[in-house]
C-alpha cells in the first residue's frame, strides 16, 4: 500500500467514524426528548391520581359523616321482625341470612 492508500483510507475511516457518531448523537437526542416527553406525562398522571386518591378519601369522609346515613342506621335498628331479631345488619346494610333463608 502506498502512502495516499492509506492516507485514503484513515480519511474515509474519519469521516465514516463522524457518521456513526453523528448519527448515534441523533438517536441519543431523540431518546433523551422522548424520555422528557414520558416523564412530563409521568409526572401529569401522578397529579391527576393525587387529585382523585384526595377526592376520594374526601368523599369516603362525607359518606362516613353522613346524616342520612346516620338517621337510616337507627331507623333499621328499630326495625325488627316479630322474633325481635333485625332484619337487617346496620354496620354493613346487607340483609343478614340465616341458614340460607333472609329473616
Amino acid at each position: 500500500m502506498t502512502k495516499k492508500e492509506v492516507t485514503d483510507r484513515d480519511e474515509k475511516l474519519k469521516l465514516l467514524k463522524e457518521q456513526i457518531t453523528s448519527a448515534l448523537d441523533e438517536k441519543s437526542i431523540a431518546r433523551q426528548e422522548q424520555l422528557k416527553e414520558l416523564s412530563r406525562e409521568l409526572e401529569h398522571t401522578a397529579q391527576e391520581n393525587r387529585m382523585l386518591h384526595k377526592k376520594i378519601q374526601e368523599l369516603s369522609h362525607k359518606i362516613q359523616n353522613c346524616e342520612n346515613c346516620a338517621k337510616l342506621k337507627s331507623q333499621l335498628k328499630l326495625i325488627q321482625d316479630s322474633n325481635g331479631k333485625r332484619l337487617v345488619d346496620v354496620n354493613i346494610l346487607k340483609p343478614i341470612k340465616e341458614k340460607g333463608k333472609m329473616k
